[in-house]
């Protein structure tokens, strides 16, 4: 089975924080579905097809996002009092977590023209963690593979 999700970036939140991000490992749960995969559908044609990290890459040399590679990331639950939101939540029929998705030791970060990189991770908990932070609804019923 697989587990279809829906990514979406985190909105800024106005806060002072200097204090270390804390973040923590998902268990990869019964089958392994802690760990996710990336996949896109073509809206045209309705083609599903994987997306990972190529060897594109920015002027920092950040790989950039691109279809055709099939490659696992790993979610990390996180608390950030910047962003205002705390690890994972469930309300009974969808578990949220709030966090980043990491990959080889890197964050997926959005870049400032909504392009996504792999970048090094931010560990101090201010504006710099935003473009890093991911909201992750899963339904209840497959959570509990996870949990």
């Amino acid at each position: 089975m697989r587990l279809t999700t829906a990514i979406s970036a985190a909105a800024l939140f106005i806060a002072s924080a200097s204090a270390t991000l804390w973040c923590q490992d998902l268990p990869p749960g019964k089958g392994g579905y802690g760990h996710l995969e990336l996949h896109k559908n073509n809206v045209t044609t309705g083609e599903e097809y994987y997306i990972g990290f190529g060897s594109k890459t920015d002027a920092d040399g950040n790989a950039y996002l691109v279809p055709g590679i099939q490659q696992r990331v790993d979610l990390q639950a996180c608390d950030s009092a910047y962003i205002g939101k705390t690890g994972a939540l469930t309300d009974g029929k969808e578990l949220t977590i709030y966090g980043r998705l990491t990959s080889g030791g890197k964050c997926i970060t959005r870049t400032s023209d909504s392009s996504l990189v792999l970048a090094k991770c931010i560990t101090l908990d201010g504006p710099d963690v935003a473009p890093q932070f991911f909201t992750l609804k899963v339904p209840y019923y497959q959570a509990q593979r996870i949990l």
